[in-house]
This record gives structure tokens, sequence and C-alpha cells, in this order.
């Protein structure tokens, strides 16, 4: 990977028409051919949004944030993204009226991360939520994952 690059990749986890589990194979490749995850995350970080489906159109999970501004940081100021602060404004239209408050917010955090409720305060703010580089269980791989070849 090109030291003086940065991309960030994203995929709906729930999405019905493009399989999140061809993305987070290539990120795993990815890895694997360049030191393992912290040397990719130098350059690439992969972020899934859980419980959005295609075009993060009609799904419960959080389907809006500000990728160019994190990415803008990471680019220009050295600040890589461990965690992209999604929300969901509505369930059945893909406009934002920034005028209501989001439904529901939570981060998006770095793959392997994932992202884990703190057992205090609103589940729908992100403030109650948390990454943490420990927990690591989108590396598990269930039936689904193993019947669409995800690689360990």
């Amino acid at each position: 990977i090109h030291q003086n690059r940065k991309l960030l990749i994203w995929h709906n986890a729930s999405d019905e028409k493009l399989t999140p589990f061809a993305t987070i194979n290539y990120y795993k490749q990815l890895a694997a051919l360049n030191g393992g995850y912290g040397k990719v995350q130098n350059n690439v970080r992969l972020f899934l949004l859980p419980g959005t489906a295609h075009c993060s159109m009609g799904s419960e999970g959080p389907n809006n944030f500000d990728a160019l501004a994190a990415l803008e940081e990471w680019a220009e100021h050295s600040r890589a993204p461990d965690a992209l602060i999604a929300s969901i404004y509505s369930k059945t239209s893909p406009f934002i009226d920034r005028s209501k408050p989001a439904l529901r917010s939570m981060p998006l955090c770095k793959f392997p991360e994932m992202a884990r409720y703190s057992g205090k305060g609103d589940k729908q703010d992100a403030k109650n939520w948390s990454c943490s580089a420990k927990d690591t269980r989108l590396l598990t791989i269930g039936e689904s994952g193993r019947q669409a070849g995800v690689f360990r």
C-alpha cells in the first residue's frame, strides 16, 4: 500500500443485493498482504453499517455519516478515523431533514472492531456506545459467512 494514500471503505452489513462478505474478504486479503490489520489501517479502513440494506434504504440501521470530513481529517491532519458517527433520520426516505433530531446515532467502528452499548443511557444515542480494539467479534464467521466463502 502506498504510504501517502488514504482510503475509506464502507459497506451496508445487511445489503441484500451486494454481499458485504465480498468486501470483508477483500479487506482481509489486503491486511494479509500488508502485514496485518495494524499496518493496513495506516492507509485503508473498513466500516460496516449494521442493519442497513442496499443503498441504505428502508432499513433500521444508521445510514448517514460524513465520510468526506473523516477522509479530509485523515489525509490533511493525520487523524485517522477509529469510528464514524452515523445517524438515521428516516426509515422510509433518503432525504435528511436536519431540522429534526436523528432517530438514532451510533459509532461505526473500524473493522474488525464492533460497537458495544455501555449498558447505560439511551441505546439510540451514539454517546452510549464505544469501539474497543479488544472487541473483534466481527472476525467470528457464522454459518452465512462460511457459505459465502469468507476467508478465516
